[in-house]
């Protein structure tokens, strides 16, 4: 079987076998870290950045979560909700 071919395209990043163990590896090593550590240290392997510099550390989250839907891996629970209030509707009358 050729690992070097591309399974997946994610956010601009081709995806091969040697890429999807190398994410698992990673997972299960810093599973208690939480997804932003993880994502953190998979963009800093890939030497993944934005032109100004940062990692794309956003772009590799929507990445494990779109492998974690198609059944490739599965992620750490978040350590932290995000809580989003709708706003208010203006009530006067």
């Amino acid at each position: 079987m050729d690992t070097t071919a591309s399974v997946y395209q994610i956010r601009g990043r081709s995806l091969n076998q040697n890429d999807l163990a190398e994410i698992r590896l990673v997972t299960a090593d810093h599973w208690d870290q939480g997804r932003t550590a993880i994502s953190r240290i998979l963009c800093q392997r890939w030497q993944w950045r934005q032109p100004n510099g940062q990692l794309k550390d956003m772009a590799c989250r929507a990445l494990l979560l779109a492998l974690e839907k198609k059944g490739e891996l599965n992620l750490p629970p978040r350590l932290q909700e995000t809580f989003r209030h709708p706003r208010r509707a203006d009530r006067r009358s």
